[in-house]
């Protein structure tokens, strides 16, 4: 009976959930404005569960994501669009600490994108799966597409 309800509190509360290409858990909701070292956090923690490598996909989470200066410290938001203009000058249609550019990922939703934990869950698997390329960033740094989990 004990492994019934083992089985079912899987089922239950440890289902991915979402998009396709990377299974999400369910979490507790972070603030919008993180900090450098939780942002290090999450992106280690994630890439770990996904065997990115995570000083590539950390380095990559810099350079994209939008950061305001408050009281002189550095915070990452989670939630914003990219800065980037076209030339018609709208903004590029990227969000989140992932910056998911949402017209080449239309399974994506803007609130998945604005999510942290979901996005960088996505990003990892893309890391991992060898398609880290698709970020400017990435490219900028000099990286090339691997899997290797090490820094």
């Amino acid at each position: 009976m004990a492994k019934f309800f083992e089985i079912v509190l899987f089922v239950v509360f440890l289902t991915p959930t979402a998009h396709a290409y990377a299974p999400t858990w369910q979490y507790l909701p972070l603030p919008r404005l993180l900090t450098y070292e939780q942002v290090t956090n999450l992106v280690y923690e994630t890439a770990d569960r996904y065997g990115a490598n995570k000083g590539e996909m950390l380095k990559t989470v810099e350079c994209e994501s939008p950061k305001l200066k408050i009281d002189g410290v550095i915070m990452y938001d989670t939630q914003g669009q990219s800065n980037q203009k076209y030339k018609n000058g709208n903004r590029e249609e990227s969000f989140g600490l992932s910056q998911i550019h949402l017209p080449a990922h239309p399974d994506i939703t803007k609130q998945q994108a604005q999510d942290p934990h979901w996005s960088l869950d996505w990003m990892a698997n893309e890391f991992a799966e060898g398609r880290a390329s698709k970020w400017s960033c990435y490219q900028l740094l000099g990286y090339k597409n691997s899997s290797n989990g090490s820094i």
